[in-house]
């Protein structure tokens, strides 16, 4: 019995060790250097993804308009996750002196694609949709599209401005119509000085209450009900993590005088701030998007972050570099601290990182790392925190998936580390199952050592036979109705 214990323990021992030896079998490990100081545009290009609207056909009130597009990326590396966001303007008549000022009006602004996944150096088509308000007058306007790289880093034109924008495409709308109640541009204040929207935003200090003015007017003879929203972000309305407050409200409009409207941002924790206001007079909008920065009031922000190529290549470096800058206006913000991560997406193994402690400038800096992997790698996640003054701001992640920016019939395949642990479970499960039997006596001991290895050895060849089933993205891109 005791020579039968022994041989149960032996072989216990034996299995642990060749399980260790398989659970200890991973890809090979990349090397990072340390973190060095670059240019960011070295590396990060602003109009390096560009949007090309074509010409529509025939646009009614009440329709939908059709836009075809073809979005190009001339980076070296892949842009994953973009968003194509879009204002719709209605040229004004009111003199180029005015135009200059304030732009045109935006009768509407929303993400027309999201998800957008392109390969480096290459283009995709699509058509970006707008349903026109059966209300809308007809004229001149203007289509605008804005790019973001990974739904958060401008990449082509700033959508918090009326001005400074990606590709443009004139259209008509025909039809009949012409009253409208919109929101009136020339009548915007910022604690009580007047607002320019294609000037440079108005400071205030730290932490005053900024009283934003504005008026509400109407070319209708009868007086009409509006439903107007106020949401105040920081930075930018490019994501909902980003909204402070935001406040619905109905009020009546005649169009005898313009109705008088206000709000008060008392919120004084970040430098940058974006007021956007939106009126709906059955379903005809107006949109207002006012900026303002707060005084003595600094914060890092991450300007872009990206690998400089993909797939990541046995031999070959690869940079993963992050670009960023003082969002307020001192020359420098201190108190930072930026920590990225290059993680295998299916091993979750660490490829390379960085932390970088110390002043941010306001002009935009940039750090790296060089990563050089001892095999080709497809699949990998890239991650950011973003620290002020030991406090989490901000956290990003990237992720770079083989069958999205490549397509499924360029992946090799590739062990699924999701299913290591079901394997070694199940292999646990077996041994157990035999060193009972061979303790019940329905098993003779000098068997159990080399069943134990067959179930080891087959464990570790089914583990390396499984392939990640990808599963069908269709297009690359997707893309709703705004």
């Amino acid at each position: 019995m005791k020579k039968q214990s022994f041989i149960q323990k032996r072989s216990l021992v034996g299995f642990l060790l060749i399980l260790s030896l398989f659970v200890s079998i991973a890809p090979p490990q990349a090397y990072a250097e340390e973190s060095q100081e670059v240019s960011c545009f070295d590396y990060y290009q602003f109009g390096s993804v560009q949007v090309n609207i074509a010409t529509p056909s025939g646009i009614f009130s009440g329709t939908r308009a059709d836009f075809p597009i073809v979005i190009k990326n001339n980076n070296d590396y892949p842009i994953i996750n973009g968003a194509v966001y879009v204002k719709i303007f209605r040229k004004s008549g009111l003199g180029q002196s005015s135009i200059q000022k304030n732009g045109h009006d935006v009768v509407d602004q929303f993400v027309a694609a999201k998800e957008v996944t392109i390969a480096a150096n290459s283009e995709i088509t699509a058509t970006l949709f707008w349903d026109v308000p059966a209300g809308m007058p007809t004229g001149d306007y203007q289509i605008a599209a804005f790019f973001l790289a990974n739904n958060t880093f401008e990449i082509l034109g700033l959508p918090f401005t009326d001005d400074i924008t990606g590709a443009t495409r004139d259209f008509k709308i025909s039809g009949e119509l012409s009253q409208r109640v919109s929101l009136s541009k020339g009548t915007v204040s910022v604690d009580g000085n007047t607002f320019m929207f294609a000037g440079m935003p108005p400071f205030v200090e730290k932490d005053k209450p900024v009283v934003i003015e504005y008026d509400l007017v109407s070319t209708f003879a009868n007086p009409q009900k509006v439903t107007v929203k106020t949401t105040l972000y920081y930075w930018d309305a490019s994501q909902e993590k980003k909204i402070i407050e935001s406040e619905t409200k109905e009020v009546a409009v005649s169009s005898n005088a313009p109705t008088h409207l206000s709000f008060t941002a008392t919120d004084s924790s970040h430098p940058v701030y974006l007021l956007v206001v939106e009126s709906d007079q059955n379903g005809v909008k107006s949109f207002l998007n006012i900026r303002f920065v707060r005084q003595e009031v600094n914060e890092p922000r991450v300007n872009f972050l990206a690998l400089s190529s993909y797939p990541l290549k046995k031999g070959e470096p690869t940079s993963v570099f992050a670009c960023l800058h003082n969002s307020g206006i001192d020359p420098v913000v201190s108190g930072s601290e930026l920590q990225v991560t290059l993680r295998d997406s299916k091993s979750k193994e660490i490829l390379g990182s960085f932390t970088y402690i110390g002043d941010v400038s306001g002009n935009v800096m940039a750090r790296k790392i060089d990563i050089t992997p001892s095999k080709d790698i497809f699949d990998v996640v890239l991650e950011a925190k973003l620290l002020h003054n030991g406090e989490i701001i901000d956290e990003i992640s990237i992720p770079y998936g083989c069958t999205s920016i490549l397509g499924a019939s360029a992946c090799p395949d590739s062990t699924s580390s999701s299913s290591y642990p079901y394997i070694i479970g199940g292999i646990f499960v077996l041994i157990l199952a035999v060193l009972a039997f061979v303790g019940r006596g329905m098993l003779k001991p000098k068997v159990a050592g080399p069943l134990i290895l067959v179930v080891v050895l087959a464990g570790l060849v089914l583990s390396q036979g499984l392939t990640q089933k990808a599963s069908a993205v269709g297009e690359l891109y997707g893309w709703y109705e705004g």
